[in-house]
């Protein structure tokens, strides 16, 4: 987000360092990815400080890293978040990229989020590329990958099924067409045609549609879609919470769906523990329970934040 040669590089910690000696000899590709369904929080910008300090420690070693941001923006609306109006129910299942602000500042729901901590982040003057998953889709980035992952669809299921220990649906299918409601939850995949780079399904009514996954009309499942982009953008780092590193998580699921159908190295990685509130518990954007990343750049210079 700054020009070559116009910042001036972070203090690198101890721990950064030792995990770059793990990672081997660049280029690098590190990673922080993070939904924009709600308020991006202080205990979200944990997550690409992280990312950062590993950034910088590979950087300072003289490996040339490309330093990302990737916005989830594609992921349906799961949940109304605080403040946002009742009437919002009616986009429930629809990309964040496809609904509208609440306020009317942005081109979109995921933009209205999106925008204050991509602020926060360009006033910490971090080196760091933000990319939005819809665009990704739109411009052809994921669609080698989605093609895989529907040819590999019966593997998939079966990691899903041994990982999790829950048994999938035999009509299962690792990409969630848009249907021409605008919804990307509950259809049903019928037929993938991959000289057309699309899948023939059946909408929430029962009609029959059809979806081009090279122009962004649908996205990969979370657990595949996470393997998925360690391949597309040839990912060699990237942190979790440890929400996404317990046994049966999305993490383990990824790790053998890398190795096993999409046949790229799992990346290496760091668990971080999450942030609190005191009396209030973890922050959580569906709970109401967040400090913003500009809120603390109001009292804090961005090093201080970083540590």
């Amino acid at each position: 987000m700054t020009e070559a040669g116009t910042r001036t590089p972070t203090r690198v910690p101890e721990w950064a360092r030792k995990v770059a000696e793990r990672l081997g000899k660049g280029p690098h590709v590190v990673v922080s990815g993070i939904s924009v369904s709600g308020n991006i929080h202080a205990g979200n910008l944990r997550e690409v400080l992280v990312a950062e300090a590993v950034a910088e420690a590979l950087r300072e070693r003289g490996d040339t890293v490309r330093f990302i941001f990737h916005a989830d923006t594609i992921d349906p609306l799961r949940k109304i978040a605080p403040g946002i109006p009742e009437s919002y129910e009616r986009f429930i299942g629809h990309s964040l990229s496809h609904v509208p602000d609440p306020e009317g500042c942005h081109v979109s729901y995921a933009e209205h989020f999106l925008a204050p901590f991509e602020e926060a982040l360009r006033e910490m003057d971090m080196d760091i590329e933000v990319l939005r998953s819809h665009e990704l889709y739109e411009g052809g980035v994921y669609t080698e990958v989605t093609r895989e992952a529907l040819e590999r669809t019966e593997d998939l299921r079966l990691i899903l099924q041994d990982v999790t220990n829950r048994r999938m649906p035999e009509h299962w299918s690792p990409f969630s067409p848009r249907s021409s409601s605008g919804r990307l939850t509950g259809m049903r995949v019928l037929e993938h045609v991959p000289e057309r780079t699309s899948v023939v399904f059946a909408d929430e009514d029962g009609f029959e549609e059809a979806a081009d996954y090279s122009k962004g009309e649908g996205k990969l499942g979370w657990r595949v879609e996470l393997a998925a982009r360690w391949k597309a953008l040839g990912v060699t780092f990237e942190p979790f919470g440890k929400d996404h590193t317990t046994s049966g998580g999305s993490t383990e699921t990824a790790d053998r769906m890398s190795r096993e159908v999409f046949g790229y190295p799992v990346p290496g990685r760091y668990q971080y523990e999450w942030i609190g509130l005191k009396g209030q518990g973890d922050m959580s954007s569906s709970r109401g329970i967040v400090l913003l990343p500009k809120d603390l750049l109001r009292i804090m210079p961005p090093d201080a934040v970083r540590r």
